[in-house]
């Protein structure tokens, strides 16, 4: 008996601490949503709460409606002014521009996208699955299905498999051609947040919520180190040479580590919020043999001297989020926060174009020379870097 109840308290335990879990998570959830305007969903909630007829509310609700319609279009052109008027020869935007197409099927946000090669990509989503796409012709040509909870990164190896990190705790590997799970890493304690591929592709890296970041063998699916310094979840990871790589965490620090020795080696403090995104990027007007960006919640974008440790310039963000940066070529990268999207030129410092995407963005990725993926919301979308 007393076996039986300890078991159940036990499984209780377990049950709470997970719960716990999922409210912190939702927490951040409900900060990125609330920060992209809450206003009309309050308004309609306090209208259905009253006690006056179902007829009346549906004509109120229809009236909000069309009057966050109007205060949407205005707030654009609103947007739109005020950037002309600020920049008005340095930056040229796309207000709602087209993409060039659209990918539908996922049916929760996605989280992050991967290129396999020029035509075909990858995504990850709530919705616990990976997709592979086709960028010619929009279509799904296979879903991954595996996790036990949200899918929140994937990394790609040059041999025709990836990888693939959830909140069950756990890192899949997968191969895309057969759409089978090869093997299955387990040894986190909490969230998978992070992936890298090492530059040897025979070993890669996850970070996770239990503040931590693995080093694995792909092969034979053991931990090689275990590296540890961090105050707070892990949210990316990059490689920066065979001997290095760089991680991002919430306590607002860059760690730049040694992978033989597991210690750290400098610790790049300048952010005052959770880093969300690393991005190794090229500058050949510089001397600095590796150059890093950083994004966090504190609505900077920072360039790193990662051998020296300075920061050697502050980008702007327009006031927005920024939940993802990714190289494109020589001095340029891509960021993507709330609704905005950025092509930046390193060199300069400045944003050179902008473009508006139809919901809140958390992922972009290259795909190619001239074509770049985004995930907004459930619905990816292929744009041109040049077209207007």
């Amino acid at each position: 008996m007393g076996g039986g109840v300890w078991l159940r308290g036990g499984r209780r335990g377990t049950e709470k601490s997970r719960a716990k879990e999922r409210l912190e998570r939702m927490d951040a959830v409900v900060d990125v949503i609330v920060g992209n305007g809450s206003d009309c969903s309050s308004m309609k909630h306090s209208v259905t709460s009253g006690d006056h007829g179902q007829k009346k509310d549906k004509s109120v609700l229809q009236q909000i409606g069309k009057r966050q319609q109007e205060f949407n279009n205005l707030l654009l052109r609103q947007r739109q002014l005020r950037r002309d008027r600020e920049e008005p020869i340095r930056v040229q935007t796309e207000l709602l521009a087209k993409p060039l197409r659209k990918f539908q099927g996922h049916g929760l946000p996605i989280t992050q996208i991967a290129t396999i090669d020029s035509k075909r990509f990858i995504s990850s989503s709530w919705d616990r699955t990976i997709r592979l796409w086709d960028a010619e012709k929009g279509t799904c040509i296979r879903s991954y299905r595996g996790h036990g909870d949200w899918v929140h990164t994937v990394a790609v190896l040059d041999n025709g498999f990836f990888l693939s990190g959830s909140d069950d705790r756990t890192i899949k590997l997968w191969s895309v051609n057969e759409g089978q799970c090869i093997r299955t890493y387990c040894g986190h304690e909490s969230f998978v947040k992070a992936l890298c591929v090492a530059r040897c592709e025979k070993h890669f890296l996850s970070g996770s919520r239990d503040k931590s970041i693995k080093l694995w063998n792909i092969k034979s699916g053991k931990c090689i180190q275990t590296y540890r310094g961090h105050r707070d979840a892990v949210s990316a990871v990059v490689s920066l040479s065979s001997n290095s790589f760089a991680s991002g965490s919430f306590d607002h620090s860059i760690k730049i580590w040694d992978f033989p020795s597991a210690v750290c080696v400098r610790s790049l403090i300048r952010h005052s919020g959770p880093v969300k995104s690393l991005a190794v990027v090229k500058d050949s007007t510089r001397s600095a043999s590796q150059l890093l960006v950083s994004a966090a919640d504190d609505k900077t974008m920072l360039l790193w001297d990662t051998d020296s440790g300075l920061c050697l310039h502050k980008f702007g963000c327009k006031n927005s989020l920024v939940f993802s940066v990714s190289f494109i070529c020589d001095g340029f990268f891509l960021s993507c926060g709330g609704n905005t999207l950025q092509l930046l030129h390193i060199p300069s410092g400045n944003c050179v174009k902008m473009y508006e995407t139809p919901s809140l963005s958390l992922a972009v990725a290259r795909l190619d020379d001239v074509t770049f993926v985004t995930g907004s919301d459930k619905i990816l979308y292929l744009w041109n870097l040049f077209l207007s």
